[in-house]
């Protein structure tokens, strides 16, 4: 009879993980498709800024999507790769910007897993970082280079985001 409690429990959870998995799957599917009908409205406009806004969207969703994906294929975080993970997101946001053969990344990661929790506003705030870079540290040169570095600090981790871009203008200011 235990052994049938235990089964069924055993089962149920096999349930579950597979029930997320396919939440996770529709989840980033329908962010794809948010994604095509931003990409759609971009191109039927002819005010720039505007276009610029639609595609920083853009970046955010792919963001999520790939997080969503990222958890669908490795069947949890406990078993995906953080590393792997920010890398693909930095090669989209590259891409997205055509700054692909320009910009080169390197990402440091110690062997950890993150919950979804974690891992979506991470991956939310390493996407708008890089955007900046992109967009901003690199526009007087051919070419540029960024660190990502997560390392263990205290009871949690830290997050170190350098570029070796121009820097800020001391005249700029910023509302």
């Amino acid at each position: 009879r235990q052994n049938m409690r235990l089964a069924e429990t055993l089962m149920s959870e096999e349930e579950k993980e597979i029930m997320i998995r396919e939440i996770h799957h529709r989840v980033k599917n329908n962010l794809q498709v948010v994604d095509s009908l931003l990409s759609i409205q971009c191109g039927s406009g002819d005010d720039p800024r505007l276009e610029r806004m639609l595609r920083e969207a853009q970046g955010r969703i792919r963001s999520m999507a790939l997080v969503h994906e990222h958890i669908y294929r490795s069947a949890g975080m406990a078993h995906g790769s953080l590393k792997t993970h920010l890398e693909q997101l930095a090669r989209n946001v590259l891409v997205a910007h055509g700054q692909h053969d320009k910009v080169s990344v390197m990402v440091e990661v110690a062997d950890i897993a993150l919950p979804v929790e974690t891992l979506m506003p991470l991956s939310l705030v390493v996407n708008e970082l890089l955007t900046n870079a992109v967009k901003y540290a690199f526009t007087d040169r051919n070419s540029g280079h960024v660190r990502i570095l997560i390392r263990p600090s205290g009871a949690g981790h830290e997050l170190l985001f350098s570029d070796d871009g121009s820097g800020l203008d001391q005249e700029q200011h910023f509302l």
